[in-house]
Formats: structure tokens, sequence, C-alpha cells
């Protein structure tokens, strides 16, 4: 069991991404070292660093428990890429691998819940969507290797799979992967507590003349409703709420790609 915990991000202009995450979406700026920004906000984490093109850097994953730990560990340790590091961020050392597609992901004990400012709108750090030349290969890694599980399948006419979820804990997802051909971030996901809560961000981003770039919707896929914004990197921000929990034994639903699978309401972004 584990939940994510922060996205660091590679930017080529990092004042610009600082002032939007911390304006608009409701971070405060705790550290900067060295050309690396932290930013913490009620229940969300994100890390900058600067960089000569907008990248995902590592998703970082907080494990449940000390027992959980011990478990994951010797499970890693087999893992590509794998190594030990230790981080202010998480308790004594933690460990990190690479998925087939290269994307660093890091696991360990968290030291101390992210903090912010006690009048920013919730939005709790939630999911990642990953972009991918082989999908079949990423569900090998996060449902066999990593021992994530699987909550939804998305299949072409063809049969070919074309996008996954998959989950870490009771939620639908904590990392979506979309066979689009473009490697790394797709976008990352706020939980928001509700429907209203989803009109408040939206009538945020308006003030400060910010365009949704697609939503509000409901996502076949997990159920839930969303609202996407582009950040100055032109990367896709989603505060989204609802979204579904499952049981353990809840077996892996399938969906054809249309735009059913990502916005029953109507216009959706297939990553074709």
């Amino acid at each position: 069991m584990a939940k994510l915990a922060y996205v660091m991000l590679e930017t080529p202009q990092l004042e610009a991404m600082q002032t939007f995450y911390c304006q608009q979406l409701g971070f405060d700026a705790l550290g900067e070292d060295d050309g690396t920004v932290l930013l913490e906000g009620p229940q969300r984490r994100v890390i900058l660093m600067e960089g000569p093109q907008p990248r995902l850097a590592e998703v970082g994953f907080a494990v449940a428990s000390p027992q959980h730990w011990a478990l994951a560990q010797t499970r890693l340790a087999g893992l590509p890429g794998f190594q030990r590091f230790e981080w202010p961020l998480f308790q004594g050392e933690a460990c990190s691998v690479l998925d087939p597609e290269g994307n660093r992901l890091s696991f360990g004990l968290l030291a101390q819940e992210p903090i912010g400012a006690n009048d920013a709108l919730p939005g709790r750090l939630q999911h990642v969507g990953l972009g991918s030349n082989s999908v079949p290969a990423m569900r090998q890694f996060y449902q066999t290797d990593l021992g994530f599980l699987m909550s939804d399948e998305v299949f072409n006419e063809a049969g070919e799979l074309r996008s996954i979820f998959v989950r870490s804990d009771a939620e639908h997802h904590s990392i979506a992967v979309f066979g689009n051909g473009k490697l790394g971030f797709d976008h990352m996901s706020f939980e928001a507590p509700n429907w209203n809560a989803i009109r408040d961000w939206a009538d945020h981003f308006a003030r400060f003349e910010t365009k949704l770039c697609w939503g509000p919707g409901r996502h076949g896929v997990g159920n839930n409703l969303f609202l996407f914004v582009l950040d100055p990197d032109g990367r896709m921000i989603e505060i989204s709420a609802e979204l579904d929990t499952l049981p353990f034994e809840q077996k892996p639903g399938r969906w054809d790609f249309d735009y059913k699978a990502y916005n029953l309401w109507g216009a959706a972004a297939l990553r074709v």
C-alpha cells in the first residue's frame, strides 16, 4: 500500500512555474537550493528543478507503514535502476527504480505530510498520467513487477492495449498510462472533495484569466469529475473529484477506445 507523495518536474522557466504554482495552485515555496524549489500546499507537494526542457524528473510514493516498507524493499531490489538514497522528505533510507520508459519512481516512509496555506483551495495530489510507446510493457511492469493493482484497461478495435489505470491503494488509479508515443509526463491530478469544489477551482482560474483546456467533464474510467488547465510549460493539470474507490479483489474493467472512456459527457482527449 502506497500513495502518491510528490511529483518532481524539470523546467526551463523556473520563475514562471513557481509563480503559477504558488498563485494559482495554492502552493507555498518552502525552500530553494541550487535551482530546485520545494512547493507545498495542503496535501500536495511538487518539486521544481531547473532544466533545459520540460521533463518529468521523478514520481515519489509514500509507503503506508514500516511493515509495508519492509515488503516493498524486497520487491524493489530486483527491479531495473534500483538504488538506495537518503532525502529529507523520507525517513531514513529510500529506494528508486525505473519503469520501462525510463520514468524514475521513488519509495519510502514519508518524513512528514505536506503543509501549506490554510486558505488554499482543497486539492490533494492524487495521480500522475504518463505517455508511452509500449503500454503492454508498462502494464507488465506496474502490475506484475511493481505489484500495483489493475483497475481498468482500454483497447482499440484491433484489440491493442491503449491505456491502463493502476492503483497503489483503494483509489481507482495513482498511475495512468496512455499510448500516445509521447514519453514522460501526460498530466497530474489534484483531488478536490466534491463538485462544488470543482466549480470553485474554475472560478479561481478565471480570476487569473487562465482558460480551461478541457472540461468540465466526467471520465468514464474512474467515474471522476474533472477540469484541466495548462501550466506555463504547457503541462496538463487536472482538478478532479469523486474518483472511484475499489476493493482489493476488484477485477480490471475493460473499455473501448472511444470518447466514453475519457469523457462520458462529450469531447475527449484520446491521446492518439
